[in-house]
Formats: structure tokens, C-alpha cells, sequence
């Protein structure tokens, strides 16, 4: 919902309260592009952290189900929605359906949709359909109807007992999913207690961020030269942004910074089995893209993902969930052309 926001006039550009190209040149791409008002393409607002996600899994689960050794060799299992398809077959019956490759399917449109090629609704008022949608439903069929996940949902007792038990090959996550729910919940604090040491990181389908924080000044603001110093300090400052690493273990939104931390050897986890988790996820950081997100995309999202929950069960196909879903847009949204 951070295009509601930039898309409008409540915020200034941060030009506005005295930040240059300079202070912008070292933050990933996708961040500044998902608070660009599509207006006018004036930037409103600036992040002190990148949130890049990917595919966090169990490397023993990997190695004895599917035979792979490497983060390399799972990225090749999972490297596009339909590998990630048979792959999950695999899993299943490789196990003998004691293993699933995800505890369920819950938040997966999120991520399908960053393989989008264009907006839901362009300038015009006119709705698209994208290749993303009508994949992402497909995935949701072949889950639900073929039983791939376990059906859990996050929060539950099922969705946790994956990070400690032996039934979930991975989840999608972020750097704080990792540092918090997988870390917290992997039923250790070093290599040899729970499954400590045994997870890995690949990027999965496709390059995507999970969530995100975003500082603006509003139209109203009465200091915007302080605003401008607050935005400067939090977000670009490298003695502010190394605390804000250390003491958080965000992914910092300064490029330079974390490649040296990478170096330096600070990504490497004792969690991951030693992998380095900066690394690992720099194919998000730099790929994620977001010049398809517009101010309907979480009501679209919430709309896509009921019909999604009827393929889930199988009491709809990938075309009359299509079908359906041009109708709730229509009632939702009646300015929009939706054919």
C-alpha cells in the first residue's frame, strides 16, 4: 500500500528536503523505484533497508529427497515455477509423502506476482491480466488438488513444527524470516541442536522483496530541512546504517556497505552451515523489480487469492477463477475497464 501513499500528494519528493543523486547512488534499485510517484516520477520517500526474499530450505532434506549437495543444485530444482512444480511432486513422492516442499501456499501470490511484466491497471484505467495471474492460479490448482503442502497456515502449531521437524522442505522468506522464525523456532542455538546448521538459501523462481519500511516528509511539514537531516542520517549515513546492521542484521540499503560486509565475512551463518545469507540473497536485493506495482495492487492481491483459495480446493479451474476474478474487479472497482 506504499503506492497509496507516493501516488498522491501528501508526501514531498525528498528532493524537496535537500537529498541529491549522491546520497541516492549506493541503495538497491527496487527501492527507490516502489516509492517513485508514477504521477510525475518524483521520489517521496527513502529506505535505510533492502528486504530481498528467497527460498530458505532444509539442504539434509534436500540432499537425501532429491540428491542435490548445493545451494546451486536446489536453484536448478527451483528455478521456475513449473521446476518448482515437479520438484514438489518429486519431494512428495521421493519421501513417500512424509515430506511436503512447503508447509502451504500461504503469501505465495506475493511472490508470483514479482514476475510480473505489467501493472494491473495502467494510466488509462484499463485492468490487465498478466502472465503472473494466470501462473500463479495454475500453482495454486496443482497445490491444492495434488496435495504438494501440508496445508498449514502461518501462526499455527503445523506452519512452526516445520522449522524443528523433518516434513517441510522450505518456506519463502525474507532476512528477517530468517533471522526470526527460522532461527527461533529451529529448536537450537548451534550446529547439532535441532536443525541448526541444516538450512541453506536459493533464490527460488524469482527475485522479490518481502515487505519493506519507507520514510517521507509530509506536504504539511514545517521543517524540511530537519526532515531532510533525519532522512540523511537513517537511511545514507554509514556509521547510523552499520549500527542499524549490527544490532538488527537488516539487509542495509547501501550497496557498498553490505558487499564489504560480505567480504569481511559478516554474512557468513553458523545456521545456514556456514553460508553466507548477504550473499545469498543479493539476487533479490539487486533483481527484485516493482515498476508493476500501483495503488490497487493489495486490494487486487486480496481479490486474486480468493479465487485462488477455490483452486486451492479444486471447485474451480484456472479459467473460471479468471472469469470470476474480471467480475470482482469490476464490482470493486467500477472506474476500471475490465474485460
Amino acid at each position: 500500500f506504499i503506492k497509496e501513499f507516493v501516488n498522491s500528494d501528501n508526501l514531498l519528493p525528498v528532493t524537496q528536503c535537500g537529498l541529491t543523486e549522491a546520497d541516492l547512488s549506493e541503495m538497491y534499485p527496487y527501492t527507490i523505484t516502489i516509492a517513485m510517484d508514477q504521477r510525475n516520477h518524483e521520489l517521496k520517500g527513502i529506505s535505510w533497508q533492502n528486504c530481498p526474499g528467497a527460498f530458505i530450505y532444509r539442504a539434509d532434506i534436500a540432499e537425501t529427497v532429491l540428491g542435490v549437495k548445493s545451494p546451486e543444485e536446489t536453484q536448478d530444482k527451483v528455478g521456475t515455477w513449473e521446476d518448482f512444480l515437479e520438484t514438489a511432486r518429486e519431494v512428495k513422492e521421493k519421501s513417500g509423502g512424509a515430506v511436503r516442499i512447503l508447509p502451504s501456499a500461504a503469501g505465495l501470490a506475493d511472490i508470483v506476482m514479482f514476475g510480473r511484466k505489467r501493472p494491473w491497471v495502467t494510466p488509462d484505467g484499463a485492468f490487465h491480466m498478466d502472465e503472473a495471474v494466470l501462473e500463479y492460479l495454475d500453482i495454486a490448482y496443482a497445490l491444492g488438488t495434488e496435495e504438494l503442502t501440508w496445508e498449514t497456515m502461518p501462526g499455527t502449531d503445523g506452519w512452526d513444527a516445520g522449522f524443528s521437524g523433518n516434513e517441510v522442505l522450505g518456506y519463502f522468506g525474507g532476512t528477517e524470516f530468517l533471522h526470526q522464525s527460522v532461527e527461533e523456532n529451529c529448536g537450537g542455538e548451534k550446529t547439532g541442536q535441532g536443525t541448526f546448521g541444516l538450512w541453506n538459501i536459493c533464490l527460488g523462481p524469482v527475485a522479490y522483496c518481502s515487505g519493506g519500511t519507507w520514510l517521507g516528509a509530509t506536504a504539511e511539514c514545517s521543517d524540511t530541512a530537519l526532515a531532510g537531516e533525519i532522512l540523511k542520517a537513517l537511511c545514507c549515513e554509514p556509521e547510523i546504517l552499520t549500527e542499524i546492521y549490527e544490532e538488527t542484521e537488516d539487509y542495509i540499503n547501501h550497496r557498498t556497505m553490505m558487499e564489504d560486509f560480505s567480504r569481511e565475512g559478516k554474512g557468513t551463518l553458523e545456521l545456514l552451515g556456514g553460508q553466507d545469507y548477504i550473499e545469498a540473497f543479493s539476487f533479490s536485493a539487486y533483481g527484485a523489480e516493482a515498476f508493476w506495482k500501483v495503488p490497487y495492487d493489495r486490494k487486487m492481491t486480496e481479490l486474486l487469492e480468493a479465487q485462488a483459495a477455490a483452486c486451492l480446493t479444486g471447485a474451480k479451474d484456472r479459467d473460471t477463477a479468471v472469469s470470476d476474478l474480471i467480475k470482482a474487479v469490476s464490482e470493486a472497482f467500477p472506474e476500471i475497464i475490465a474485460e
